[in-house]
């Protein structure tokens, strides 16, 4: 009830200390042959990490003020280098209520550049696969962006004549696409060439995000804070969120990220609701314009929101690791509503 070991000797390098307690990772002292390293503590963003080995790019932990992420790999082209860096990577934006202008944002750099316009403006989100950017136009062609060459092409027709009416939800996934004519009910899929569609709970609206790790669909309530969750493998609804908080439409706010989708009213801060059960947490950070636009960087977890209006330049960055959110270099002015993707690790 004293000892957890004794050796009779002074060593701590060996499995017993001169405390005689035994030796384990994190007490401070470098057990031979067992151990690489032992900093006495247990935090991951040193030099040493769980295990007692050394920090190295492809851990899965980030060392502060030596890496940028780690992604668990020494891969590169997947958002995270295979120094354990940021890749280039980039945000889209383009106005989701018909008008002109196509724009680039360097997120290494926090810089705006100017792209060329698309064959047609748009009414509905933006979207991406990690390569090229789509686009529905407002004719009812899906167009490709394609940011290595800044070209746009002819990729097939949309779902219909609704396309040219504001504002459409627009995600792409591995099968296709989808898209809804917000306040409406009825899902459009693009698969296997060709367009059907099924009926929602509930009408969505503008706002949502394509969860890849579990095969998800995440689309806001019409006029609600609330959401819908498809299973992208059957085209069924598995669950459904009611959140009756009136959020204004056509607000294009509402990103999924690890485990929470986050969501605003017209005018108020960013809330984190639980993807399977609801429970809202106010963040308390506040977005400087109204009615805004977001979209998730599934390399780092942000969410960005760009603004409405008024305040149509403001573009912002919110972390949900700490509930912080800080303003970035101002855009073009895209008019009244806009829409922004962020390019995906491929």
């Amino acid at each position: 009830g004293v000892e957890e070991c004794d050796d009779g000797n002074a060593d701590n390098a060996d499995d017993c200390l001169d405390s005689c307690a035994a030796a384990s990772c994190g007490d401070g002292f470098l057990q031979d042959g067992v151990e690489q390293c032992d900093d006495g503590n247990a935090d991951n963003t040193d030099e040493c990490v769980d295990g007692c080995v050394p920090a190295s790019c492809g851990d899965g932990f980030v060392q502060a003020g030596v890496e940028q992420c780690d992604d668990n790999n020494q891969m590169a082209d997947d958002g995270c280098s295979d120094t354990c860096q940021y890749e280039e990577r980039q945000i889209y934006l383009t106005s989701s209520n018909g008008a002109t202008g196509f724009y680039e944002y360097d997120i290494n750099s926090d810089t705006w550049a100017t792209k060329p316009n698309p064959p047609s403006v748009t009414r509905t989100q933006i979207t991406n696969d990690g390569t090229l950017v789509y686009l529905m136009g407002s004719n009812n062609v899906v167009y490709s962006y394609d940011p290595q060459s800044e070209q746009w092409a002819n990729v097939m027709a949309g779902p219909g004549g609704m396309t040219s009416s504001p504002i459409g939800y627009f995600q792409w996934f591995p099968d296709g696409f989808y898209y809804l004519k917000d306040g409406t009910t009825a899902m459009y899929v693009y698969r296997n060439n060709a367009w059907s569609n099924f009926a929602l709970g509930v009408a969505g609206s503008s706002a949502g995000t394509w969860d890849k790790e579990n095969d998800e669909l995440y689309i806001r309530t019409w006029f609600q804070m609330g959401f819908q969750v498809i299973d992208t493998t059957t085209d069924t609804v598995v669950r459904t969120i009611t959140d009756a908080t009136n959020v204004g439409e056509n607000s294009r706010t509402g990103s999924y990220y690890d485990g929470n989708f986050y969501a605003r009213t017209f005018t108020g801060t960013v809330q984190r609701l639980d993807a399977q059960n609801g429970t809202k947490t106010d963040t308390g950070a506040q977005p400087i314009s109204d009615h805004t636009a977001s979209d998730t960087d599934f390399t780092t977890g942000y969410v960005y929101i760009h603004g409405y209006n008024n305040n149509g330049t403001v573009f912002q960055r919110f972390n949900p690791a700490d509930d912080s959110i800080v303003t970035l270099a101002p855009s073009a002015n895209v008019s009244n509503h806009s829409t922004i993707t962020v390019l995906r690790a491929p």
